[in-house]
């Protein structure tokens, strides 16, 4: 069988106005008054809160913002419907059911000039795989072999969704061969090149000499690492900053009334969700998971305490796609009932309700880079007080470090469902009983037989109706929860030209990305 394309919060005030007021001189070329002047270079100020561990792109989720950056590239890209498009590649095949063969572009080069062959990457590819556990699930790579520019890979087992998996960015082709900084300055194929590394501060890049890939309009960028949104808000406000990411949704109004700004939106598959720790005895419990959820008035969360910057979740997936699943409600009394009758009594008229002798307290670990999660975990916790639930909510710094510990008993996420544009990479990580993203190992014995079988079918309509019904076994459990579908949105000065939200935010400054003279 043939097949050719895949269609696949708090920080001191001080400190906020101390970082920017730190990094507002290193670049005179920001809206604030650089781009001025006949010598003057193109340079642009983009923010966010939240910031990579390093920059390498095969560790963690590096990857996402050595991307986003415009440092590195992947073989393939996705387009702005989630479609996924050759990039680095020229052409590709299935020959058979576990052999892909991969034709590189001619002349590509990586920033320090070295041609980009199948022999490079190859090495590039084997160093992800070492390195990050879930390019172990989603490429399930047996070899490799490099011929000029074509690239052979042999999977274990058929692999249908082997180039949307090559678009996650923890795939991004880097030169292996120049691993001395590789973790503040990766060689890759990008447009920029990094020119500056604070760690979790500042990010610097300047205009790659040797891009393989045409014109580049800017000369430089500086990415900011503000400490909340508030922060964020205020920057942008004040032209410190001239591309906002993550700007809270409760701001947004202010910049649709201001000619001076441009936002650029787009529908997400970033949702709100839930993982259980299945460790603890309470969440054991289907009749609390049940309740957990039926506590949740999705609505009033989304559309007034977001303020319109997510959609209230009908099912785990966004509407859009066929398998989003379905059956959410809100109805408390109905949760109420669900733990009266499993047993569950206030018995010291304490407000908590027991079972067994111990309260139903329960730890939510969230952070509060996503303005909307802590505001969600105390309206939860207000809600489920009302059933008799006990919930201490904790802010963390390091939400992955937490929970791969296991140092939770709900976490709050804003993550992200189809990067690659196919339900294979969520279903993959998160629902299998050895997900490298299940923290709270959920295991179902179903879902985990019919995740191979969506593994490997190829038939796109096949693979839709497999992931129905993964998603409805894992609603059924309860065993994940989620609560809105957030929009993607950049907030910009209005001399900024070019940049454009992708529903997988993969993609923030490439190539393009300029500023009107």
């Amino acid at each position: 069988m043939k097949f050719k394309k895949l269609i696949a919060v708090s920080s001191a005030l001080i400190m906020s106005l101390g970082l920017l007021t730190g990094c507002s001189n290193s670049n005179s070329n920001s809206s604030s008054g650089g781009n001025t002047g006949k010598d003057s270079s193109k340079s642009l100020v983009f923010a966010d809160t939240q910031a990579p561990n390093n920059l390498n792109p095969h560790q963690d989720w590096n990857g996402w913002y050595v991307s986003r950056y415009g440092i590195g590239e992947t073989l393939f890209k996705l387009d702005d419907k989630l479609n996924v498009e050759p990039f680095l590649i020229d052409t590709y095949e299935n020959t058979d059911d576990t052999t892909w063969v991969f034709k590189l572009k001619d002349g590509i080069t990586f920033s320090n000039g070295n041609k980009v062959d199948a022999e490079a990457v190859k090495a590039s590819l084997e160093n992800t795989i070492k390195e990050n556990d879930r390019a172990v699930e989603l490429y399930n790579i047996d070899s490799m072999e490099a011929d000029g520019l074509t690239l052979t890979v042999k999977t274990k087992d058929a692999n249908p969704g082997l180039p949307a998996s090559l678009c996650e960015p923890m795939g991004i082709i880097v030169d292996v061969n120049d691993k001395e900084n590789s973790d503040t300055n990766p060689i890759c194929t990008g447009p920029f090149v990094a020119t500056g590394y604070k760690e979790k501060t500042q990010f610097d890049v300047a205009k790659n000499e040797n891009y393989w890939g045409g014109d580049v309009k800017l000369d430089s960028a500086t990415f900011k690492v503000l400490a909340d949104t508030s922060a964020l808000d205020m920057a942008t406000k004040s032209g410190e900053v001239d591309v906002a990411v993550s700007m809270p949704n409760s701001s947004l109004d202010d910049y649709k009334n201001d000619d001076n700004y441009t936002i650029s939106s787009n529908p997400g598959s970033r949702a709100q969700m839930l993982f259980l720790n299945y460790s603890n005895k309470f969440i054991q419990d289907k009749n609390v998971r049940e309740a957990i959820s039926l506590c949740i008035d999705r609505d009033k969360y989304n559309e007034t305490l977001n303020k319109g910057g997510s959609t209230a979740a009908k099912g785990l997936y966004p509407t859009y796609v066929s398998y989003c699943g379905s059956g959410y409600e809100f109805n408390v009394d109905k949760a109420k009932k669900l733990l009266q009758d499993a047993g569950y009594k206030d018995t010291d008229n304490d407000g908590i309700l027991e079972k067994d002798g111990e309260k139903l307290s329960l730890k939510l670990i969230t952070y509060s880079t996503k303005a909307e999660l802590p505001t969600f975990s105390e309206a939860l916790k207000s809600q489920l007080a009302e059933i008799g639930v006990d919930l201490d909510v904790q802010i963390v710094d390091n939400m992955t470090d937490e929970c791969q510990n296991g140092n939770f008993d709900i976490s709050l996420w804003s993550f992200t469902m189809l990067p690659t544009g196919d339900p294979q990479y969520f279903i993959d990580i998160a629902f299998t009983s050895t997900g490298s993203s299940n923290y709270g190992k959920y295991s179902n014995k179903e879902v985990d037989s019919l995740t191979k079988e969506l593994d490997s079918e190829f038939d796109t309509k096949k693979r839709d109706e497999i992931a129905t019904d993964i998603v409805n076994k894992v609603m059924d459990d309860y065993g994940y929860i989620a609560i809105g579908h957030a929009n993607y949105t950049y907030v910009m000065n209005k001399k900024v030209q070019n940049c454009v939200a992708n529903p997988s935010e993969y993609y923030l400054l490439d190539a393009n990305v300029d500023i009107q003279e």
